[in-house]
């Protein structure tokens, strides 16, 4: 997570657990839930690897986040 920008220390430091899993209510699969989902989150918005829909919780993995998620993760979405 350092590599990609997030700062480790400080998503320790935070109230929130530091990562855990949490089980999505509408695909019914886990994600990874905590300070360190939420870092990983807002460093793909950044980054444009997701994009958010306005009208709901929908995120969609962008061309970029598909390369790099296959590069960086060995993700295939």
């Amino acid at each position: 997570m350092a590599k990609l920008g997030m700062d480790v220390s400080a998503a320790r430091a935070q109230r929130r657990r530091f990562a855990c899993d949490c089980l999505d209510w509408s695909e019914r699969r886990p994600h990874l839930a905590g300070a360190v989902g939420a870092g990983l989150l807002s460093i793909a918005l950044q980054r444009k690897w997701v994009v958010k829909d306005f009208e709901s919780r929908v995120l969609s993995v962008t061309k970029i986040g598909l390369r790099e998620m296959q590069t960086r993760f060995n993700l295939v979405v």
